[in-house]
C-alpha cells in the first residue's frame, strides 16, 4: 500500500526518457503508471516547449502572502468560481492556484479536433483505476484497468475533454434540492441563472429549420458560445433514424426539451477555438488588469493548513521544490476535481477516521463520505466504416471533437426503476454519433490497441475495438495512407448510461500519505446489474439506428471484434453476444463526480452543506463535480462550471460582498446574469 516509485514527470520530457520507460513497460520491468506504483509518466510529448507560457509561474513571492480567498485548482469549476469572486465590486483579493503549467493557449489545446493527442501527455495527470473485475476481456481476465484522463494545465480538464456542452436534466437539480436535501439554492430554477451567466450563444437556431434559442433558458452575454457545427449529412441522417426509432427531434436539448435528437453543442469561444475555463473566465480579467486577482501556475498544493477547526491557508510546493504556505483571510475553496479534492481533504485530516489512521494522519473532522460515492457514466458502442464513396463527405472540423450528433432518451429499464423509486429522473440514455475524426489522433489511439494485445501493461480503455483490425504495425501505421483513410471513415454510435445505480458507486482512497502518490480509484462502472441491463437495451437501440434506412449509406465495412464482421452479422447478433459486448467494451466517459457530496448536514455521509462548506471545518468549501449528490444526466463540464459560479455567488452572499451577478435589492438578476 505504501510502496512508491517516483516516475512523476518534469514539465518537458526528453525523448530518450520516454523510450526507456516504454521499453521497461514492454519488457515487464516496472509496474504500469497509476496502478502498482501510484505515479505516472507522460508517454508522449505533445505541446512544444515554445507553446508553454510562463506568465504566472509560482515563486517565493507567494510565501506567507495573505489573500481573502484561495481557490485550489483552475479547472472548469475553479476558474468560474475565481471569476465570480474577483468580479465583485467589493474587490476581495483572490488567489487561483494550478499545479500544472500554462498550455491553455497551445495549438493542440485550443483546437477541439486534436483532443486525443493530449491524453497521456505532459498535460494529463494519468490517473488510472484499480482493476475492475466486472469488466473483463480476453486480454484482462482479472479485470480491466481504465485510463482516467485529467487536465494538468491552466484550464484543467476543460483543455482536453470532448467539449460537449450538456447541462443535464432539469429534474436532476430539482431532485438535488428536494430529495437530496440541498435546498432551494440548487433547484433548476435557482441554477438556471448560473448556467445562463456562462453562455454567450448567437441568437440563431441551433438546429437547421428550428427555433432560435429561448432566452428563458439560454444566455447570450457570457463567454461560452455553445456552438453547433455547420449541417452535416450524417448528423441529419442520424436524427432521421432516431425519429424512425421513437426518439423525437429537439431544437435545443439545453432548453425547454432535453429528450430528443439534435446536433451536438460544443463549448467554444466567441472568436472560435476551445472554450477552456481559463481562457473563458480568467483571461479576460487578466487583460482588464484586475488588481485583486492573482494566478499561480506550477503551484502544487500538498495540504490545507488547519488551525484547530479552521482552514487558514494552504501549503504548496513551488517549481524548484521549495515548500511555502499561503494564507486565506476568509476562505479556502477546493476545486481540484472529484479525484484530487477528496485526496487533499484526506491528507489534510478530513475524511473517514479509520482510513486516515491507517496512514498515521490525525483526524480533525471524521467524514466517512470523503472519497466515497464516486459516480461515472459508463459507455459502450458500435462502429462501422463508411464506404469509399462516402469518405469525401467526412472532412473533419477543427472545432468538433467528432461527437457531432446526440440524442437523449429513456430506457424501459430506467422507467421501471423510476416507478419503483417514485421519482421522475429524466432521460437516462445519451446516444452520441461519432464521425469526422482527427486523422492523426485516432490512428494513435488505434496503435495503442495493437500494443495492448502484445503488452498488457500498455493498457487502453477505448471501446473502438475495430481499430485493431486496421493496424499494420508501429511506425508504418502512422504513415499509412490506407489506414488513415479508413479511420477517417469510422462512424460510431455510442450509448452513455447517465443514471448509474447504487451498486456502481466507487471510491477514491489514499494509496499513501504522500500527495504525489495517485490515490486508489475504484470506478465501479457497471457493478450494478441494472446498469448493464440499461446499456444492453441501449446497444440494441444503437444497432437499430445504425441499420435504419437513413443510416445505411454510411455502413460499409463492419469489423466489430467478437460480435460481427458484416452488417448482416450485426443484425443477427444474439442478445447474449450484445450483452457480452457491453461488458467487454464498456468504459468511462470521464464524468467522475460525487466524492464530497453536498446535502443535509445531518446525513453522516454528506461532506458539504448546501452552501458547499465542509462539515466540521470553518473557512473551507469544495466547488467542483465532487459535490454533486448524484451525477447529472449528461456531460459534466457545463455542470462543473455552474457549480463554480454558484459557489462564488454563495461565498459573496455569506460574506456580505457585492455581486455583479445580483441586482441591487434582489436575490438574483431578472436576466439571470
Amino acid at each position: 500500500k505504501n510502496q512508491t516509485f517516483d516516475t512523476s514527470p518534469p514539465l518537458f520530457h526528453r525523448q530518450q526518457e520516454r523510450m526507456a520507460f516504454l521499453f521497461q513497460c514492454q519488457s515487464g520491468q516496472t509496474g504500469h503508471p497509476g496502478t502498482s506504483t501510484g505515479r505516472a509518466q507522460a508517454e508522449h510529448k505533445v505541446v512544444e516547449e515554445s507553446e508553454f507560457e510562463h506568465r504566472f509561474t509560482a515563486s517565493m513571492k507567494l510565501k506567507d502572502q495573505k489573500f481573502d480567498f484561495v481557490v485550489v485548482g483552475s479547472g472548469s469549476a475553479g476558474c468560474a468560481c475565481a471569476r465570480r469572486l474577483a468580479e465583485s465590486p467589493s474587490r476581495p483579493s483572490v488567489l487561483l492556484l494550478e499545479a500544472g503549467g500554462e498550455a491553455q493557449n497551445a495549438s493542440t489545446v485550443r483546437t477541439h479536433n486534436h483532443m486525443l493527442r493530449l491524453w497521456r501527455s505532459e498535460v494529463d495527470w494519468h490517473y488510472r483505476t484499480t482493476p475492475q473485475p466486472q469488466l473483463t476481456n480476453a486480454d484482462n481476465a482479472g479485470g480491466r484497468v481504465m485510463d482516467l484522463e485529467r487536465g494538468k494545465t491552466l484550464g484543467g480538464s476543460s483543455c482536453l475533454n470532448y467539449g460537449m456542452w450538456v447541462r443535464g436534466a432539469a429534474q436532476d437539480f430539482d431532485r438535488w434540492a428536494t430529495q437530496f436535501g440541498c435546498g432551494s439554492d440548487w433547484s433548476y430554477e435557482a441554477v438556471l441563472p448560473n448556467f445562463k451567466r456562462l453562455e454567450g450563444l448567437a441568437r440563431t437556431p441551433l438546429l437547421e429549420g428550428g427555433d432560435a434559442p429561448d432566452p428563458k433558458y439560454r444566455g447570450f452575454d457570457g463567454p461560452v458560445a455553445a456552438w453547433v457545427p455547420p449541417p452535416m449529412a450524417e448528423v441529419q441522417d442520424f436524427i432521421q433514424a432516431c425519429g424512425a426509432n421513437g426518439i423525437p427531434t429537439t431544437s435545443d436539448y439545453n432548453g425547454a426539451q432535453m429528450e430528443g435528437a439534435a446536433p451536438t453543442q460544443f463549448s467554444v469561444l466567441s472568436a472560435g477555438g476551445r472554450a477552456n475555463s481559463f481562457n473563458a473566465f480568467v483571461e479576460p480579467l487578466i487583460r482588464q488588469g484586475l488588481p485583486n486577482l492573482t494566478v499561480a501556475s506550477e503551484a502544487f498544493v500538498t495540504r490545507v493548513v488547519l488551525e484547530g477547526q479552521r482552514a487558514s491557508g494552504v501549503e504548496l510546493e513551488l517549481p524548484d521544490g521549495e515548500s511555502v504556505q499561503v494564507w486565506a483571510g476568509k476562505e479556502v475553496i477546493l476545486s481540484a476535481g472529484a479525484i484530487a479534492s477528496p485526496q487533499l481533504l484526506m491528507l489534510s485530516s478530513i475524511g473517514p477516521k479509520a482510513h486516515l489512521e491507517e496512514f498515521g494522519i490525525p483526524v480533525v473532522s471524521d467524514l466517512p463520505g470523503v472519497g466515497s460515492n464516486l459516480q461515472d457514466h459508463p459507455v459502450a458502442g458500435l462502429s462501422v466504416f463508411a464506404p469509399p464513396e462516402a469518405l469525401e463527405k467526412l472532412a473533419a472540423h477543427m472545432d468538433s471533437t467528432g461527437l457531432n450528433g446526440v440524442a437523449f432518451t429513456k430506457s424501459n429499464k430506467d422507467k421501471e426503476r423510476d416507478q419503483r423509486n417514485g421519482v421522475d429522473s429524466g432521460p437516462d440514455i445519451e446516444l452520441v454519433l461519432l464521425s469526422r475524426l482527427d486523422p492523426l489522433g485516432w490512428p494513435v489511439k488505434a496503435m495503442e490497441h495493437e500494443f495492448q494485445g502484445k503488452y498488457p501493461q500498455l493498457h487502453t480503455n477505448s471501446w473502438l475495438q475495430p481499430a485493431r483490425n486496421v493496424i499494420h504495425s508501429g511506425a508504418q501505421f502512422l504513415v499509412s495512407s490506407v489506414v488513415e483513410a479508413k479511420v477517417k471513415g469510422l462512424i460510431g454510435l455510442m450509448a452513455v448510461m447517465n443514471h448509474p445505480g447504487k451498486k456502481s458507486a466507487g471510491s477514491v482512497r489514499l494509496r499513501s500519505g504522500d500527495v504525489r502518490d495517485h490515490p486508489l480509484i475504484d470506478d465501479a462502472l457497471c457493478r450494478d446489474e441494472e446498469d448493464v441491463d440499461c446499456l444492453f437495451e441501449a446497444i440494441k437501440l444503437v444497432r437499430e439506428i445504425l441499420l435504419s434506412p437513413s443510416m445505411k449509406k454510411w455502413v460499409g465495412a463492419v469489423e466489430i471484434d467478437g460480435l460481427a464482421n458484416s452488417a448482416e452479422e450485426l443484425a443477427a447478433a444474439s442478445d447474449k453476444a450484445l450483452r457480452d459486448h457491453v461488458l467487454r467494451t464498456a468504459t468511462t466517459t470521464w464524468h467522475y463526480s460525487c466524492t464530497a457530496r453536498m446535502g443535509d448536514p445531518s446525513d453522516p455521509n454528506v461532506v458539504c452543506d448546501p452552501q458547499l462548506r465542509v462539515k466540521g471545518v470553518k473557512g473551507l468549501r469544495v466547488a467542483d463535480a465532487s459535490i454533486m449528490p448524484f451525477v447529472v444526466s449528461g456531460n459534466t463540464n457545463a455542470g462543473s462550471m455552474m457549480i463554480g459560479d454558484k459557489c462564488g455567488e454563495l461565498v459573496l452572499r455569506d460574506h456580505g460582498l457585492e455581486d455583479v451577478g445580483v441586482k441591487s435589492g434582489s436575490k438574483r438578476s431578472a436576466a439571470g446574469a
